[in-house]
């Protein structure tokens, strides 16, 4: 009997993608404001900018989600569990509906930082709940995701 392995869902942003510095940097460019990692105080960043538009403007821009930089020990650790036989990996990953580059952007961003990432892994989904189950641990930052992840029966 083929042993069953652990399924394990990652998000980009926010836990293998160090997505706010390079968010608020562009921010603060077209914004004028200087806001800091540490200023940062709850996840929803929207409602701590005087200006949420240009966060959603820069969101929706072209290649926006190539420059980030990787959380360093993401290089280190995720190319050792693809290869450990115990799991499966998968990217899970919510892209802004209304961005026609976002997704395309997110696939280019781990072409760079892990090649060795099969994309047929990687899954667009704004309710990652939906994969939840069983044997299923989900790896992300958002609050509601996690909420509906447990709900529904996942680790």
């Amino acid at each position: 009997m083929a042993v069953r392995k652990l399924k394990i869902f990652l998000d980009c942003d926010g836990c293998i993608v160090s997505l706010l510095p390079t968010w608020l940097s562009e921010y603060n460019k077209l914004s004028g404001e200087n806001i800091q990692v540490e200023d940062v105080k709850e996840w929803d960043l929207f409602n701590q900018v005087r200006q949420p538009k240009v966060l959603n403007k820069i969101l929706l821009s072209k290649k926006f989600f190539q420059k980030p930089e990787p959380y360093l020990d993401m290089l280190d650790v995720l190319p050792r569990l693809l290869k450990d036989e115990r799991f499966d990996i998968f990217i899970s990953t919510q892209v802004p509906r209304s961005s026609p580059y976002a997704g395309h952007d997110k696939r280019e961003w781990l072409r760079k930082w892990l090649p060795q990432f099969d994309m047929e892994r990687f899954i667009s989904a704004h309710h990652k709940y939906l994969l939840s189950g069983k044997d299923r641990i989900i790896l992300d930052d958002h609050p509601r995701h996690l909420k509906q992840w447990s709900e529904e029966g996942g680790i």
